[in-house]
């Protein structure tokens, strides 16, 4: 944010030792101050004396702490030892209003091994992001798992709470301060899905310039794994040549997925 105060004298008289004070308001950092004619480099500024005509301009500059919203209002003051026949104008105020806004970001990256295996936990992280330039409120992510990994669904947020297993409710986030959601869900072990997409979203009370980034698609591909095992005994053991024999064929599936698909073969 720029201040530019100028300081005019109208005579009759030269205006002896002119000083010039600037009540900042709170939540403004000064950064420079610089005038022309040169001079002044800091508040509040001694301009010496100011010849009939004589114009000097005085810039200050600075920024604004993410958290000020509305009113910002800025009173700038001049003295002299000459008196002044009409000391009503010897101060300003300049008011101008700081509108938020907060260009909040969403990612969403799986944390566990891919592609993710049916019948595993899997593991994302969401990150919530805010460039600025002010503080984003009352933020909420979304994120709905789909029905292929809907058992067991967590999420666990580095700030903020989580009241259902679909929303997060993050409260403010600082500019430059990410925030991340630990997000975890059981894979069904009977999908038959190629891969497991889904949308995550961030909202917030802070007007967004630029919406197109509040939400994200992840999409992970998906590998069933079946640990078969087949086993073989004998039922009517001693076998009696010229009797029938009879075996137990029993096949198991150790996971973690579904198998399809099963061929067996037994050679006699």
């Amino acid at each position: 944010l720029t201040w530019v105060i100028q300081v005019y004298n109208d005579g009759p008289s030269v205006a002896r030792n002119v000083d010039v004070a600037d009540t900042l308001p709170s939540g403004f950092a000064v950064t420079s101050v610089v005038s022309a004619p040169a001079g002044c480099i800091a508040l509040p500024c001694d301009l010496g004396d100011l010849d009939v005509g004589a114009l000097v301009t005085i810039i200050v500059q600075g920024t604004i702490d993410p958290s000020v919203v509305g009113p910002l209002a800025n009173t700038a003051t001049l003295t002299s030892d000459t008196d002044d026949p009409d000391p009503s104008d010897n101060s300003a105020t300049a008011t101008p209003i700081v509108k938020a806004i907060a260009d909040l970001a969403i990612d969403k990256q799986p944390t566990s091994v891919t592609p993710f295996v049916p019948g595993t936990v899997a593991t994302w992280t969401i990150t919530v992001t805010n460039p600025g330039p002010s503080e984003a409120t009352d933020v909420v992510v979304t994120d709905v798992l789909p029905a292929t990994a809907s058992s067991g669904v967590t999420l666990t947020p580095s700030s903020g709470t989580c009241p259902t297993t679909t929303t997060c409710n993050l409260g403010t986030v600082e500019p430059g301060t990410p925030v991340t959601i630990a997000v975890s869900g059981t894979i069904s072990p009977v999908t038959t899905a190629t891969s497991i997409t889904n949308r995550a979203s961030v909202t917030s009370a802070t007007p967004d310039p630029d919406p197109a980034d509040n939400s994200t698609v992840s999409t992970v591909p998906l590998s069933p794994v079946a640990d078969l095992s087949i086993q073989k005994l004998a039922v009517n053991q001693p076998f009696v040549p010229g009797q029938p024999v009879t075996w137990t064929l029993r096949v198991r599936n150790a996971g973690p997925s579904s198998a399809t698909g099963i061929t067996l073969t037994d050679k006699l």
